[in-house]
């Protein structure tokens, strides 16, 4: 094996079946990088040199080489290998690898960037015999079935003589290029029909995205109880929907709820409310009615002000590294609080993670903790043009509908001010 940058599959799936195949990713890059075998320490070797390898062409293009390897060249959405998938604290779709390029592929090289595996945490840490600094660069693809696809290729993986003359990579330059990463499966949803009464009625469930394993169902009584079901399981149908009725005879009135999710409660439909009524009394006999006066004009009401357009933003994870260059850091990610650390306070939006690049939709503007991308405890990069601060956040909304907040410091300079953009 000439490099263990390539070890791990795609992650396809979710739920129970998302957690298996993380957990057999693991396994296969640690048997891969732990190794003590002659050819793994050459190979270790090779790495430690690709990551100061020099350029030495001027083209644009490069050829990459797997090495042997029948799987291929990974291309990835970040620009590290995570060893420790189960507490690695990163979107999935950065984890997985986006595609396999066979060797002999074209790609245009458009940047390079070196991550400092010492700042990723135990999950992203390099192992025994990898060069802790490891040099990535970021390609589009030329040709083959995956062109114009881009994405970070391991330099190793870049013959020195196929290496271009390339600039550090900035968030202009991923904006240019975006990274496509796979499309997300579609969301667990669950939409109740009809209407019914403690007489009688039933009412019945309309889904989608359920893809084929064993799903948990609960219901809850209006008082916030767990309501008996005769099961709490069900399997997906062929058209990615769940059987879902209820028959009301019987059951107090109110408004109950239901939730749908995997076995391990990484996807779920939420609870979804659904209401029994009381019956209808029958109408007593009217009398003869009077006449009514005309009614008195009533005024038109103040129109209500049109709701503002979101402004798109570009996410940059830039952090200060020393007094005059910067690095890539880790995800930004939206919280339900304008503070920092909300990794660890407990109030960070899981799933909302972002690589420079991004482009977020902001809808509002507040202040709240001054957050810095640069050292706090350290003066050696107080004059490093890129350092900046702010207590301006925006509120962002995500494509599912769940809105948060993010500091103005993990944006493009561009972004850091929107005039345009109310006051939440």
């Amino acid at each position: 094996m000439r490099t263990t940058r390539d070890a791990r599959r795609p992650i396809r799936r979710r739920g129970r079946v998302l957690a298996t195949t993380l957990a057999l990713l693991t396994s296969v890059a640690l048997t891969g990088c732990g190794s003590d075998t002659p050819d793994d320490d050459h190979h270790q070797q090779q790495e430690q040199k690709a990551v100061a390898a020099p350029t030495t062409r001027a083209e644009r293009t490069s050829t990459v080489d797997a090495g042997g390897q029948p799987e291929g060249v990974a291309l990835r959405g970040c620009p590290f290998v995570v060893h420790d998938v189960q507490h690695a604290d990163v979107a999935v779709t950065c984890l997985s690898v986006h595609e396999r390029l066979p060797t002999g592929t074209q790609v245009t090289m458009r940047c390079w960037t070196d991550t400092d595996t010492g700042t990723l945490g135990d999950w992203g840490r390099a192992l025994k015999g990898e060069p802790r600094v490891q040099r990535w660069f970021y390609v589009t693809v030329a040709d083959g079935e995956h062109a114009g696809q881009s994405g970070y290729v391991y330099s190793d993986l870049v013959p020195r003589t196929e290496q271009t003359k390339t600039p550090h990579c900035t968030p202009e330059i991923l904006q240019k290029y975006p990274y496509s990463p796979h499309v997300e499966p579609e969301p667990l949803k669950l939409e109740i029909t009809g209407t019914c009464t403690t007489q009688g009625g039933t009412l019945t469930g309309r889904s989608s995205g359920f893809v084929g394993d064993e799903y948990a169902v609960t219901a809850y009584y209006p008082d916030g109880r767990e309501y008996p079901l005769a099961s709490n399981s069900t399997s997906a149908r062929a058209d990615g929907s769940v059987p879902w009725t209820w028959s009301c005879a019987g059951d107090p009135a109110g408004t109950y709820t239901t939730e749908i999710s995997t076995e391990d409660g990484r996807e779920t439909t939420g609870r979804v409310p659904f209401t029994i009524g009381t019956p209808t009394p029958r109408p007593p006999t009217q009398p003869t009615p009077t006449p009514t006066p005309p009614p008195t004009p009533t005024r038109t009401p103040t129109p209500t002000p049109a709701t503002p357009k979101p402004v798109s933003v570009t996410v940059s994870n830039l952090v200060t590294n020393g007094a005059e260059q910067m690095r890539e850091d880790t995800p930004a990610y939206l919280s339900t609080r304008t503070v920092g650390s909300c990794r660890k306070l407990g109030c960070k939006l899981d799933g909302t993670e972002m690589t420079s690049g991004f482009v977020a939709q902001a809808i509002c503007q507040l202040t709240g903790d001054r957050i810095t991308n640069g050292q706090n405890d350290n003066t050696i990069d107080d004059t490093n043009p890129g350092l900046y601060s702010s207590t301006l956040w925006y509120r962002i909304r995500w494509s599912d509908g769940r809105e948060g907040y993010l500091s103005t410091v993990w944006l493009t300079p561009t972004n850091h001010n929107a005039p345009n953009l109310p006051t939440c």
